[in-house]
């Protein structure tokens, strides 16, 4: 588990992060949402160590990242997937940056072979490992960057704003792959994300307004609730916002479907009730 107790961030004089409590469960796939200067980037940061609370904790599996003799371990537990994959990649082949984690962890070749294999399969790739990183697709780069996380065998995985720069389809598909590695191997994400589609799709919800938390509840309750969306700047996702158009037309909407799924339910059952 994630704990985070009092934490305050400051740039210029200015609080970004303001008395922030969280706990984030083993296992969980938790979205953080909020508009630009929120103080999202800012707190992912925190949570493998690279900022130090100015005041507050965060103390990940029971080890405080200010101790300086655990920072290792903290990051080698809790990883981190950028916005660009260019600036993760640091070999030129998909197999040898996949490899890069585990070689640097010390583990020998047997076990770093191991873990790119099961790295590289997990998220779909096998059949890219000896391509060469530039010749990749923008959606296939960050699937690279994942498994080269991953090759790492962490507890956490941090995404901060890792599909902004692909299109709508590899878009889809990175965070398919990340839900099913939450899913499937038990990998605890924490996705942070501009898209309120991908947020819906999260167990969490948190929501970040000037440095606090304006909202921690299910997509279910954040995005049905206006006052908060509006306060914040946030969109509904473009499923709930369908819904919401329908529902000024005079149509009987009880909740907003937040997923392509619930929406084409509520379609069809609107058709079967209108024959």
């Amino acid at each position: 588990m994630i704990q985070i107790t009092g934490l305050c961030r400051r740039y210029g004089g200015r609080y970004v992060l303001k008395n922030i409590d969280l706990k984030i469960k083993a296992g969980s796939f938790v979205a953080i949402v909020g508009a630009n200067g929120s103080g999202k980037s800012t707190l992912a940061a925190h949570l493998n160590a690279l900022l130090k609370p100015e005041e507050g904790s965060v103390i990940v599996d029971g080890m405080d990242t200010r101790d300086a003799d655990r920072l290792f371990d903290i990051r080698e537990r809790v990883g981190m997937v950028m916005q660009n994959p260019d600036h993760q990649a640091v070999a030129s082949i998909v197999e040898d940056d996949t490899a890069f984690a585990p070689e640097n962890l010390g583990f020998d070749e047997t076990e770093t072979q191991s873990r790119v294999d099961r790295a590289l399969d997990a998220v779909g790739i096998t059949h890219l490992r000896q391509r060469p990183i530039s010749t990749l697709s923008g959606g296939q780069k960050q699937l690279a960057a994942i498994a080269g996380i991953f090759a790492m065998c962490p507890q956490y995985m941090i995404c901060d704003e890792s599909t902004s720069m692909l299109d709508p389809t590899s878009r889809r598909r990175v965070l398919s792959c990340v839900k099913q590695l939450n899913k499937n191997l038990g990998l605890t994400v924490i996705w942070i994300t501009h898209y309120m589609d991908e947020a819906a799709q999260a167990d969490r919800v948190i929501v970040l307004d000037n440095g606090r938390i304006a909202a921690d509840d299910t997509p279910s309750q954040v995005f049905n609730n206006s006052e908060l969306l509006d306060r914040c700047a946030l969109e509904l996702p473009p499923c709930a916002a369908l819904a919401a158009e329908l529902k000024k037309e005079g149509i009987n909407i009880n909740a907003l479907p937040l997923t392509a799924e619930e929406c084409a339910n509520m379609i069809a059952t609107l058709t079967e009730a209108a024959q």
